[in-house]
């Protein structure tokens, strides 16, 4: 099975976590009520995927391990655009967060950009709990396996910046992940997320950070 970060996971309710911290008790409490994970930016441990685990209060984020017999389903931010009924649920919900969706994928749509939810919204719309509060940011990925020319970052940046909320769209490419908005300064290096940690590159898609997947 092929996993990347941002990825859900549905998970059976009996799964075993893989930690090194002590398991707060809140975790098995929140698995229990809605048994969905994200996938985490680290290397595998062991042959363990890395996932993240979304309590009820903000502040509740904790990493940990899991093994794969443990899946259920997977969901992609992109599935999510294509499968989870999107449009019905922006009608529906009064969160700014939830509603801006539909001015994105505006946006977005004549580029042909490859993209979905993540963070709150993404959750919230497979795992069916409220997680998006009236203050919460839209995020977004943008899977991007050739370069983005910077004429069209410009562009996109300018139009989200006319949003009433804050956007924040990261770039997934094959050698990890940066910010659109920080992509569109062209001021030096940019911090790029990979597995092996933060790198700081001038060029995202520079064939010699190009690591192999990791799984």
């Amino acid at each position: 099975m092929v996993m990347n970060p941002h990825d859900l996971l549905k998970i059976k309710k009996t799964t075993k976590l893989l930690s090194s911290p002590e398991i707060p008790e809140w975790v098995p409490e929140s698995l229990q009520d809605v048994p969905y994970v994200v996938v985490r930016r680290a290397p595998m441990s062991e042959g363990m995927i890395p996932i993240g685990v979304r309590g009820k209060k903000r502040n509740q984020r904790f990493g940990a391990y899991i093994a794969e017999e443990n899946i259920v389903h997977l969901i992609s931010p992109v599935t999510i655009l294509q499968k989870y009924a999107w449009r019905e649920k922006i009608s529906n919900s009064p969160m700014p967060a939830i509603k801006a969706l539909g001015h994105v994928h505006e946006i977005f749509k004549p580029y042909n950009l490859l993209w979905g939810p993540a963070g709150s919204v993404g959750f919230e719309m497979v795992s069916k709990c409220q997680t998006v509060t009236k203050s919460s940011d839209l995020d977004v990925v943008v899977y991007a396996d050739e370069v983005l020319l910077i004429e069209v970052v410009e562009n996109i940046v300018n139009k989200l910046n006319q949003l009433s909320v804050m956007v924040d769209v990261q770039i997934e490419t094959p050698n990890g992940s940066v910010s659109l908005r920080e992509y569109d300064r062209e001021e030096g290096p940019i911090l790029m997320k990979t597995i092996d940690g933060a790198k700081l590159v001038h060029n995202p898609w520079e064939p010699e950070f190009v690591k192999a997947p990791y799984w």
